[in-house]
């Protein structure tokens, strides 16, 4: 085999011309000259060079190639990663998601931010917690206590309020609402929420803020007879009542004292008890019926009847004398009411007597003529009774002369208005004629008066 001198192909030995490149073949070595001999060295190291770059470049390609394939390689199995991560990512966020988004995870994380102090991560937790469990009781007052810790009381106790409204045995929820209120300064609310309590521990601790209704003694009943009512409360206030029927209030009478109930009719006493914190309690309330018992008529002597009054001659002037017709007692000229004790007697003439009548203190003088006596009795509670009355003749007798014959008397009676008439016997005349007295004529009333205070 030779080889071209041109361009370095080989080619077989009975060639002439070199089959790549054209070249002659020098069948007889030229004779080789010293520039010849370097060009030639020249020549074969481009040749060398040439194939060094040609491996170069081989060799690059050959390194590309296997960047190319080692770049699948990773791509691939980059993107098998990729695709294990999300897989896995996919299905850790699947579980973790079907745990995150639960009420216990949230409450428990609630409860670890709480215990941490981090009562705003405890608020945000505590949210998503009741998002799925809206009254539960537990994250409810985890959530009051947590808005107390950041000066939310306004919020807090109205998570309270409706967790009490559900479930109201539970203590701690009481206790930290009332400290809300005592906070807050109150009372009231503590008093709103207290009369809606059960807990006998919750109703004894805070008491003083829970006053009691007063009680109201006696009995509210009918009576017969003045009421003395009395008032008293378990606790310290004043007590504040009424007896108009208008519901008390923390400016109405105050009481003092007994209240003495005597005028007629139906009284309400209402009464409240109000505390040095301006708390007030269900109003106390009893209702008095006052009705007097009517007095009965007096008894007034004397009976109705005819009465006279006989007048004597004596020393030139007349003496009077009162006589009944039945006898010759001097008692009909005046008249006298039994009072009994405790009441008070009113009397008049002629009309029915009221309490602006004259008071009964001891007998009155009967008056000439034909008039009616009126009796009532009043009662110590001013209850004016039965009106009493007799009607009475009572007449003058002209006197018989000093020598004259004392003629047998005629007696006249006349029954009272409210007895039996009893017929009086009148006694037969003896035969002999002797002259009867002779009666003046009955005086009207105003004449009567006038006679009687002549007398």
């Amino acid at each position: 085999m030779r080889t071209c001198t041109n361009c370095g192909a080989q080619f077989a030995d009975d060639e002439l011309f070199c089959p790549v490149c054209g070249q002659e073949v020098q069948l007889v070595p030229d004779f080789e000259t010293i520039e010849s001999k370097i060009a030639q060295s020249e020549k074969e190291k481009e040749e060398a060079e040439r194939k060094r770059e040609e491996e170069r470049r081989f060799q690059e390609q050959l390194e590309q190639q296997k960047k190319k394939r080692m770049h699948k390689l990773v791509l691939m199995f980059v993107l098998i990663a990729a695709a294990v991560i999300i897989v896995t990512v996919s299905v850790v966020a699947a579980i973790r998601s079907r745990t995150v988004n639960t009420f216990d995870y949230q409450y428990a994380q609630a409860q670890e931010c709480y215990e941490n102090k981090d009562y705003t991560g405890a608020l945000e937790h505590l949210k998503k917690a009741l998002g799925y469990e809206p009254e539960n009781d537990d994250a409810n007052l985890l959530l009051a206590k947590t808005e107390y810790q950041l000066d939310q009381n306004d919020e807090a106790a109205e998570v309270l309020e409706a967790l009490l409204d559900r479930n109201g045995s539970l203590e701690e929820a009481y206790e930290l609402l009332f400290q809300i209120y005592q906070d807050d300064s109150r009372p009231e609310k503590i008093q709103a929420r207290l009369k809606k309590c059960s807990l006998t521990d919750i109703l004894e601790k805070y008491s003083r803020f829970n006053p009691q209704p007063p009680v109201i003694s006696p009995e509210g009943n009918t009576y017969n007879d003045t009421v003395k009512v009395e008032i008293t409360a378990d606790g310290t206030g004043e007590i504040r009542y009424t007896t108009d029927g208008t519901a008390p209030e923390k400016d109405s009478n105050l009481y003092t004292g007994k209240l003495e109930l005597s005028q007629e009719g139906t009284i309400t006493v209402q009464a409240i008890l109000v505390t040095a914190d301006g708390l007030v309690s269900d109003p106390a309330e009893a209702e008095y019926t006052i009705s007097y018992d009517v007095p009965d008529a007096p008894v007034i002597s004397p009976v109705s009847g005819t009465y006279k009054k006989m007048e004597t001659e004596e020393s030139g002037s007349y003496r009077s004398e009162s006589v009944s017709s039945s006898s010759g007692e001097d008692t009909a000229q005046m008249i006298t009411v039994k009072v009994p004790s405790g009441y008070t007697c009113y009397y008049s003439w002629d009309s029915k007597p009221d309490k602006s009548s004259k008071k009964y203190t001891g007998p009155v003088e009967m008056k000439l003529g034909d008039h009616v006596f009126y009796a009532v009795l009043c009662s110590k509670q001013g209850k004016l009774g039965k009106v009493a009355s007799c009607t009475y003749i009572y007449t003058r007798v002209t006197p018989t002369p000093a020598n004259t014959p004392t003629p047998t008397p005629v007696y006249t009676y006349t029954a009272p208005q409210n007895a039996e008439a009893v017929e009086t016997p009148t006694p037969e005349p003896t035969e002999t004629a002797t002259p009867t007295p002779t009666e003046t004529p009955t005086p009207t009333a105003a004449a009567s008066e006038s006679q009687s205070d002549k007398s």
